[in-house]
């Protein structure tokens, strides 16, 4: 599977959850901004079982689907979804950890297919607030896991904004450290350890044919980095370009700031993350304003599928340095 089609997969299933729990009337979007529903999503996943991204995401699908309708097994084709159940019966509904169906289902899938993940202790839906007159989505979610000293070291790394480009490349292009002066980007060492100013390209999907993507300047503050924790907070500089339709526009955000802290006790081995992140989209200097109405009504899933991913334990990849780091 490609990227646009696992981004536009797990979008359709953030949707899909986010639309099962509000209460929001059903949105109306135009046809082209419309996400697969979860039946297609599902679908794209049970053919493709190529690659380690695939299986990952996958993964992480299920999680989202246990929240919709009970049935993540959807996403695995028909042979895996018979090998799923009967392991699932054999292994219990809660074969470890966390005792929600998602991390249940999670742990099953992870076994079959070979995925060494770490124990998920607690993991709990997102929490998400849609202020629908102001229109900021606002998503907070909060992870413990029992891991090793050399896994937690790998997901503190990968926490620091300068690598969320190697963390997560199917959505960030770009984390670097710079200074933005009379509009122009210089990308270097922040200047001090407390934090400085961020270039971020971020892409997701809609459906398989469209690539959305947002080219920001965030201000990282109050950044703490040790052996046993990371902590910081963000907020946007200025948005300097989208590409929400067909061209690469200026603007595009006018709100996003979060906080990310992951502490790790080496004792009992367990990491407890906290994430929060706020969006409000605008219309690009060209674009209409019913382009923002759009993007704002899909901004819960848009939110919490990035969060999401910023979060999930189960994305431990080699251990890296921070780009530009002095």
């Amino acid at each position: 599977m490609n990227a646009n089609n696992r981004r536009a997969a797990l979008f359709g299933c953030h949707f899909a959850a986010w639309r099962a729990q509000t209460n929001q009337p059903p949105v109306s979007l135009p046809a082209r901004m419309r996400p697969l529903d979860r039946h297609s999503a599902a679908g794209l996943f049970a053919a493709h079982t190529r690659s380690a991204e695939d299986v990952l995401t996958r993964g992480a699908a299920m999680r989202v689907l246990a929240r919709v309708d009970g049935r993540p097994a959807a996403v695995l084709g028909r042979p895996h979804a018979r090998e799923f159940e009967r392991t699932s019966a054999l292994r219990g509904r809660t074969p470890r950890g966390c005792s929600c169906q998602g991390c249940a289902a999670v742990a099953v899938h992870d076994h079959l297919f070979g995925v060494d993940s770490p124990e998920v202790l607690e993991h709990g839906p997102p929490t998400i607030a849609f202020d629908s007159e102001q229109m900021i989505t606002e998503v907070t979610t909060r992870v413990t896991a029992k891991v090793t000293p050399e896994q937690a070291g790998r997901v503190l790394a990968d926490a620091d904004p300068r690598n969320w480009k190697h963390a997560a490349p199917d959505f960030f292009t770009a984390s670097d450290p710079g200074t933005y002066r009379e509009g122009r980007w210089t990308t270097q060492p922040w200047p001090g350890d407390t934090g400085g100013l961020l270039r971020e390209t971020v892409r997701w999907n809609w459906n398989a044919e469209d690539t959305v993507a947002v080219d920001n300047v965030l201000r990282i503050e109050d950044f703490q980095s040790s052996s046993a924790r990371i902590s910081y907070t963000y907020r946007l500089h200025t948005c300097l370009q989208s590409r929400f339709l067909v061209v690469w526009d200026s603007g595009g955000l006018d709100v996003d700031e979060g906080h990310y802290q992951a502490v790790y006790d080496a004792t009992s081995e367990t990491l407890r993350i906290e994430a929060s992140k706020s969006v409000r989209f605008t219309a690009p200097s060209n674009g209409p304003f019913e382009l923002a109405l759009s993007l704002n009504l899909m901004g819960p899933a848009t939110v919490s599928m990035l969060l999401d991913k910023l979060v999930d334990v189960r994305q431990l990849g080699p251990s890296t340095s921070p780009e530009g780091a002095a």
